[in-house]
């Protein structure tokens, strides 16, 4: 297997995403705390270190149910964070204020991760970063987007407003030089130029172009973090 990755912090203060490679366990993600929220780089690396330590205690294989159980420990790990960081004086025995308060500024995060076992990858995905699938010149998102142009409607962390988490977590085949793509939502290339880029450019410096031409389309305005693995034989 062979991959490449590259991070750029953009016009933002701070770098709040984070990226996951274990090249012996098969794993990679992507996670981008939410804007506008402290702790944001704090909780991105929260949940990729929750999903990395999950993962490396699981069997060779795993059922779909045990993975939405680890995205859920990421989850509440966070929460938990939020729960130390934000106790306002108006918090104290008002249960409804609190509720409130967390949902505004507690910490969350995306997360977006894919694990390779055998011929198989699994798919854990929760917020809107992004997972490609690249075979034959054809792109295709793989990831559902959970949200809108107003927000998130599902996150690590920052779904208080919500009932449950609902995490998109899928088993899917691999050939031999399927190319899937990692990245947060600094990454805007359309899936035409990223197909146009997955012909053109060598595993081991397509991040960093995917990268280059994001941020030039932007004008590098938002943390961008981008993920190339290439399927061996």
């Amino acid at each position: 297997m062979k991959y490449s990755v590259a991070q750029d912090i953009g016009h933002r203060e701070r770098q709040e995403d984070c990226y996951l490679i274990d090249e012996k366990l098969g794993l990679f993600a992507v996670a981008d705390g939410i804007g506008g929220h402290p702790r944001g780089d704090e909780a991105a690396q929260m949940a990729v270190d929750t999903l990395h330590a999950a993962i490396g205690d699981l069997p060779g294989v795993a059922c779909l149910e045990s993975l939405r159980l680890v995205l859920d420990a990421a989850d509440k790990a966070i929460v938990s964070l939020s729960r130390s960081q934000w106790p306002c004086p108006s918090c104290r025995g008002d249960t409804r204020h609190k509720m409130s308060c967390y949902a505004q500024r507690g910490p969350g995060t995306t997360l977006t991760a894919l694990w390779f076992v055998g011929p198989e990858v699994y798919l854990m995905h929760v917020g809107d970063s992004m997972a490609y699938h690249c075979e034959a010149g054809i792109v295709t998102r793989i990831s559902e987007r959970h949200g809108d142009s107003w927000g998130l409607d599902q996150a690590l962390g920052g779904h208080y407003h919500m009932d449950v988490l609902r995490p998109q977590v899928d088993l899917m085949r691999v050939c031999p030089g399927d190319l899937y793509i990692l990245c947060t939502d600094g990454m805007v290339l359309d899936k035409e130029k990223l197909a146009e880029l997955c012909e053109m450019v060598p595993i081991e410096d397509l991040a960093p172009q995917i990268m280059r031409e994001s941020l030039e389309h932007r004008k590098a305005g938002d943390n961008v973090t981008v993920l190339a693995i290439e399927v061996g034989s």
